[in-house]
């Protein structure tokens, strides 16, 4: 009897424990699922919220951004197109122009947006990958090139980041403050680089370039094999970065100095759900993250396909935030 109670209590121990373990808050949990109507082509490549507003990108659209409606009746959002202007930029592409000119024809657009922010004035910041380059759009849609500094595109080339076509600058965020401009190079190799305003001037404090790094990660279950570690989005919440990490379905917060990672989550059992699945999607569609305090919202690229539901809107996924919150 007395082996009966105590192979009883520890079975109840080995499952509390078990539970504490689940509740360690490395596992996101899907709040709500919302689709999004009206984005060009379902490439939704950048996200942000700025004072309570929502804003997207499309990497298929060089002279609109959207402005996302949350229709809580119908659980979607309504992306609403708004006019830019952009001007002519003086720097050659990453790729050569052959190759460029190709990929824009096949594209429909040159610039590849794919990463959007905003300042305290209500100015917004795209990243072209194409060109490495970032653009400042005011509030009446008019744009500006915002002056990089000169050597930025050699420290990160010198460091491994910006060598490869289609693998270039993948997300930006903006401090609170709007002090520092944060870019993420986004594979073979990856990395962080740190821009500081001074004098009204971008510039490199030290090293623009943060972290760089490249090596291979096990792609989640069902998938088998390896492929490169990326960032394919960035956010900035209190004073801390936070990475969208596709290839492994997760979102790291990061550290301002390094870029080490204090602290990762995960959303790949949602991401790997049978009715949420693309057919040959293996590397993933995350490109696009807003932290705000009780959530994490991230942003699929679904670039026209068609989900085992058959559903073929770009998506965005609202995750609860941890119980002890995003800085525990």
């Amino acid at each position: 009897m007395r082996a009966s109670r105590w192979s009883c209590f520890t079975t109840w121990l080995l499952l509390s424990v078990a539970q504490l373990v689940w509740a360690d808050e490395t596992v996101l949990e899907l709040a709500q699922e919302y689709p999004v109507q009206g984005l060009t082509a379902g490439h939704l490549s950048g996200l942000s919220q700025c004072q309570d507003r929502w804003w997207a990108v499309s990497d298929r659209v060089d002279n609109q951004v959207f402005e996302l409606i949350l229709d809580s009746a119908q659980q979607q959002f309504l992306a609403n197109p708004y006019a830019i202007q952009v001007p002519p930029i003086n720097r050659k592409p990453l790729a050569n122009r052959l190759l460029q000119s190709v990929v824009s024809q096949v594209r429909g657009s040159e610039l590849d947006f794919e990463g959007i922010s905003c300042d305290s004035q209500h100015n917004l910041y795209l990243v072209s990958e194409a060109y490495s380059a970032v653009l400042q759009v005011n509030r009446e849609g008019e744009g500006r090139w915002i002056r990089l500094p000169s050597n930025l595109h050699s420290m990160a080339r010198a460091n491994g980041l910006l060598l490869r076509h289609n693998a270039g600058l993948e997300g930006l965020a903006l401090a609170e403050d709007g002090s520092q401009l944060w870019l993420a190079a986004e594979r073979q190799g990856r990395g962080l680089i740190r821009l500081t305003q001074h004098q009204l001037q971008w510039r490199c404090i030290d090293n623009c370039v943060v972290l760089a790094e490249q090596h291979q990660v096990p792609l989640p279950a069902p998938y088998s094999g390896r492929t490169a570690a990326d960032f394919s989005g960035l956010s900035m919440y209190r004073d801390k970065l936070f990475t969208l990490e596709r290839a492994e379905r997760q979102l790291c917060r990061r550290e301002l100095k390094h870029g080490k990672v204090e602290r990762c989550w995960s959303f790949a059992s949602t991401e790997s759900l049978p009715e949420k699945r693309y057919a040959g999607a293996q590397l993933g569609m995350a490109e696009a993250l807003v932290i705000e305090e009780g959530a994490a919202w991230v942003g699929l690229d679904t670039a026209d396909k068609v989900r085992a539901d058959q559903l073929k809107n770009p998506i965005i996924w609202q995750f609860k935030a941890p119980a002890k919150g995003w800085l525990h």
